[in-house]
């Protein structure tokens, strides 16, 4: 009887199976392809998803949950706005606070929609839709409007409302289930608005100060105080945070010297600006856990602005070079990305100004191939390899 170490040898001796020799042209082939190849083919980065009206020649995405539930604002027959939820391929109407036009602003993974809707009275009132109880005004601060700009999961709300004071406008936090909290502004200031929430009910807004033209990007905790984190920003006085992540880094818009806006990112307290699409004007509106960061720029002479998107590795792009050319579409601005990567906004088609929703396109296995191409090209690229690799060696 052989022993294992004599089988063993024997087995060597004889060379690997047909099968083992397939999977190792093909495993060195699919390498190749994959990474010296990949720029052989430009690959379909997203497809596009019109996501329609309520009736009307106009919408607007403006958040995205985890779940692909999208919430934002279209027009309907009447021409009115009213807020809507698309899922599955529908766009629902979610209704005002008795009044003619509502705004849905964000969406939290618990499918809870915050915003702004009208009441009987034709004041704006912050407003929580959730599916079991329908819309719900949050209330205000004392004055007469208020809107919510965001939501976290564990239903925390942030905005703004008028407070009794005419003309005052202060950023609120509100917890679930609990009265609206006024957060007040940055020392000196008039008005102030909350836009973006964290898990940890981290907030994040703009806010008005003494001697600035414009306003300043502003962290919040609970219990506060809230602080300056625009100064000095990216050299100008000007400075707005539209998004928090988990993490605490924090994305919107900010004056560099000489004027104009660009997007930035703060990450442990520096202010770095992204770039733009070469016009003077453009911000950052979301974030997701992976660091890509959404928004929209002005291009080059002229006040168009495009939808992009920003990761550390690629920069700053243009969404509208990575969809389908031909597809008619200009992607004016980006709002929103959830921890897949879709992207929801706005863009034009058709002469109308309609929402979208962008998936990044799989393709196949790497650089956008059908696995059968990249198959075939594995084992044609594997085969040639070890072929030369075999006459390099010499018989054996």
């Amino acid at each position: 009887m052989l022993s294992n170490g004599i089988i063993r040898t024997a087995a060597r001796r004889h060379g690997p199976s047909r099968p083992k020799v397939l999977v190792r042209l093909l495993a060195v082939g699919l390498f190749v392809v994959c990474h010296a190849g990949a720029g052989l083919v430009t690959a379909q980065t997203y497809s596009v998803t019109d996501l329609g009206t309520l009736g009307g020649n106009e919408s607007d995405a403006k958040d995205i949950n985890d779940a692909g539930q999208i919430v934002g604002y279209a027009k309907d027959a009447a021409g009115r706005d009213r807020a809507f939820l698309w899922q599955s391929g529908a766009m629902t109407d979610l209704g005002t606070l008795s009044g003619t036009e509502s705004w849905a602003l964000a969406i939290n993974n618990l499918g809870q929609v915050v915003g702004e809707a009208t009441n009987a009275a034709g004041r704006s009132r912050a407003f929580l839709w959730t599916t079991a109880v329908g819309m719900a005004d949050l209330g205000t601060l004392g004055g007469n409007n208020s809107i919510a700009w965001d939501i976290n999961d564990a239903g925390a709300t942030v905005g703004q409302s008028d407070t009794p004071v005419v003309g005052v406008v202060h950023a609120f936090f509100r917890p679930s289930g609990g009265p609206m909290q006024d957060i007040g502004t940055l020392v000196g200031g008039s008005y102030a608005q909350a836009m973006g929430i964290n898990a940890s009910s981290q907030v994040v807004g703009w806010s008005q100060v003494p001697a600035v033209v414009g306003f300043r990007a502003f962290f919040y905790a609970v219990g506060g105080p809230m602080s300056d984190i625009g100064a000095p920003g990216l050299g100008g006085d000007h400075s707005g945070a539209m998004a928090i992540d988990d993490a605490g880094n924090v994305v919107g818009e900010a004056e560099p010297v000489g004027g104009g806006t660009r997007p930035f990112l703060y990450s442990a307290g520096v202010m770095a600006d992204l770039g733009s699409l070469g016009g003077t004007t453009a911000r950052a509106d979301d974030i997701n856990a992976a660091g890509q960061i959404v928004g929209w720029s002005h291009v080059p002479a002229g006040t168009t602005a495009h939808a992009f998107v920003y990761d550390a590795a690629n920069g700053l792009r243009d969404l509208n070079t990575l969809i389908p050319s031909g597809s008619g579409w200009l992607l004016v601005a980006a709002r929103a990305i959830n921890e897949s990567g879709w992207i929801v906004g706005y863009g034009e088609i058709g002469g109308e100004d309609h929402a979208f929703l962008l998936k990044p396109d799989s393709g196949g296995p790497c650089c956008g191939l059908p696995f059968a191409v990249v198959t075939v090209l594995g084992l044609l690229l594997g085969s040639c390899l070890l072929g030369r690799a075999n006459e390099a060696r010499g018989p054996r």
